[in-house]
């Protein structure tokens, strides 16, 4: 159960890669991961993760921040100098 983890680190990898076919197959293993105290909390918290990706579809991307301009940067303040 040590290396249960790992093993769903990997998952996620293939998952992220496109790699894995058939997810709905692993909902069953996910789901008792998830419910089983005696793994890792990160293992369960993972397996959470993976399987809410099979039902839901994966994760939004996250956006990147606009690019600042060289104007509307802010220069640091140092204390004491004028």
């Amino acid at each position: 159960k040590l290396g249960a983890h790992k093993a769903l680190l990997q998952m996620h990898a293939a998952m992220e890669r496109n790699r894995l076919v058939a997810l709905d197959q692993f909902l069953p293993l996910l789901d008792r991961v998830v419910k089983n105290d005696s793994y890792l909390n990160m293992a369960r918290e993972r397996a959470a993760s993976l399987a809410e990706w099979i039902r839901n579809g994966p994760p939004p991307e996250p956006t990147p921040a606009p690019a600042q301009t060289a104007a509307e940067v802010k220069p640091a303040v140092t204390a004491g100098k004028p």
